[in-house]
């Protein structure tokens, strides 16, 4: 209605200036990021002083105990809050509830209840207390009022909608963690293997712990990974992790790389040096192929698992660090101490706890897992989205993996770089996986004293001789030409007895 004298108009103008005023900042509060209780109180707060309101409330409806419960107010006391539950079995509560109308009463202070209602679901209950005055009508201060309650209800609902979300985000991430736990494990080892979830419950035992590690494995199952994961979980996780690949050293250069060696203690030696065994103090060392250390290595190495000391090359002055040893071999330990190529009381040192990893070709019901893990890195790092079809993972799952983990990540990587298209069949599988018996390993294997063996034999040892003197006896250049690894390159030097000095550069 609209007011009959100046002064009524400019009142109506002020009040209307108030409340679009009280709105705004009303707004401003509830944009805003604090916390949803802090955020909503504070906006009832600055609701009510603009106003002139006695007090203000926000209820939540719970339908199952039908009951309205204070959750946001201003002038109210804690004790009110604290106590804030109404039934909404009858009275005007109830009304506002079933009838989803508001309900007033016209006393001093004047009480009025909004319904809070969106998308047809009910929230719960507006209450306002404000002292009534004849310059607006009730149905024009409703009007107002319903404003203020979408408002307040659009705020809450977003609230609670990314609340919600958030839930489920948790939800969702709690149950992928749990999945990867099973899936991928520790630390990147990927298995849903029985043999390979014991090798994870193993990993998260032995890890808190000091003791000496074993692992065992055929070359290329992860020994290396198990490893890192045992040390990422001690309390050595912020200490050094020194890794040694003992076919990579010449015999006659591995005790100055283990134990250090003073300036002259050999030709060359022209300055002190430490040790892989110090530089590793406070944390732990990985001995990758220990069943490759001559008989000597051996005895210093037990003689620093029973003391923890040891003497640098060339000096009588004994260090003591504090260092846990993890070793690992593909080597047959038990028959190497029958023919007296291992020491017995090394082996009983090394061997407190045991790990054994299971080759690729007992566990395919990993490779699925692991194809998927090899694809969705080498797409990212080289920006591709390729895919396998069914009948090529069927090719990979039943392909044996002679070289285990190793040669299905190097076969995915492979897959990824020479793709040209998303999708990839069977038949664009590389060769060795598709014919097994064009693969080198499994000839040697299958015909190792056949003479077509003993030809192989000889045409690799006269390659890598050749690669070796076009790399200038750079072992890893001659790697590079031959497309091996370093290891792979010495295993093959120590078994065609290529026994030279050469350098790991």
């Amino acid at each position: 209605m609209a007011p009959k004298t100046l002064k009524g108009f400019q009142d109506l103008l002020k009040r209307r200036t108030l409340e679009m005023t009280t709105l705004y900042e009303v707004s401003k509060i509830l944009a805003s990021s604090i916390s949803q209780k802090f955020k909503i109180n504070t906006a009832l707060k600055v609701f009510s002083n603009f106003l002139g309101l006695k007090r203000v409330s926000i209820m939540e409806y719970d339908s199952e105990k039908k009951e309205l419960r204070i959750v946001y107010a201003h002038g109210f006391t804690r004790e009110e809050v604290k106590n804030g539950i109404f039934p909404v079995d009858k009275g005007i509560l109830g009304s506002v509830i079933n009838n989803n109308v508001p309900e007033i009463v016209l006393e001093n202070p004047t009480k009025i209840w909004l319904p809070m209602k969106i998308q047809n679901r009910l929230y719960g209950v507006f209450y306002i207390e404000r002292e009534f005055t004849d310059e607006l009508t009730i149905n024009e201060e409703l009007k107002f009022l319903n404003v203020a309650n979408s408002i307040f209800l659009q705020a809450i609902h977003l609230a609670k909608e990314a609340e919600e979300t958030k839930n489920k985000l948790l939800r969702e991430n709690e149950a992928l963690r749990e999945q990867l736990e099973k899936g991928t494990g520790i630390h990147g080892i990927i298995g849903i293997s029985k043999q390979m979830q014991e090798v994870i419950s193993t990993i998260k035992r032995v890890a808190p712990t000091d003791a000496t590690v074993l692992i065992r494995g055929e070359s290329g199952t992860g020994k290396e990974l198990v490893a890192n994961a045992i040390h990422s979980l001690s309390h050595r996780a912020d200490k050094p992790f020194i890794k040694v690949n003992c076919p990579a050293i010449p015999d006659t250069l591995i005790e100055a790389e283990l134990f250090g060696h003073e300036k002259g203690a050999f030709t060359g030696a022209t300055k002190m040096r430490i040790g892989r065994f110090e530089l590793a103090n406070g944390g732990t060392i990985f001995l990758d192929e220990i069943g490759d250390l001559s008989l000597n290595l051996q005895s210093k190495l037990l003689r620093f698992l029973q003391e923890s000391a040891f003497e640098r090359v060339g000096s009588s002055k004994t260090i003591k660090v504090d260092v846990r040893v993890i070793a690992a071999t593909n080597r047959n330990l038990e028959k190497m101490m029958e023919e007296g190529t291992f020491r017995n009381d090394l082996y009983y040192r090394l061997n407190i706890v045991p790990i054994f990893l299971p080759p690729l070709r007992e566990r395919k019901e990993d490779i699925p897992l692991l194809v998927e893990h090899f694809l969705e890195k080498f797409n990212r790092i080289h920006n591709k989205s390729v895919k396998l079809t069914e009948q090529a993972l069927k090719v990979l799952i039943e392909y044996p993996w002679p070289g285990n983990v190793r040669e299905l990540e190097n076969c995915i990587h492979r897959i990824v770089v020479l793709s040209n298209s998303n999708l990839v069949d069977s038949k664009d599988i590389p060769l060795p996986v598709i014919y097994p018996e064009l693969k080198e390993e499994k000839q040697l294997n299958s015909v190792e004293n056949s003479e077509k063996s003993m030809k192989i034999n000889e045409v690799e040892r006269e390659l890598i001789l050749k690669a070796l003197k076009d790399a200038n006896g750079k072992l890893k250049e001659a790697a590079k030409i031959l497309g091996l690894s370093l290891r792979q390159l010495t295993y093959r030097l120590k078994k065609y007895k290529i026994v030279k000095s050469y350098k790991i550069v």
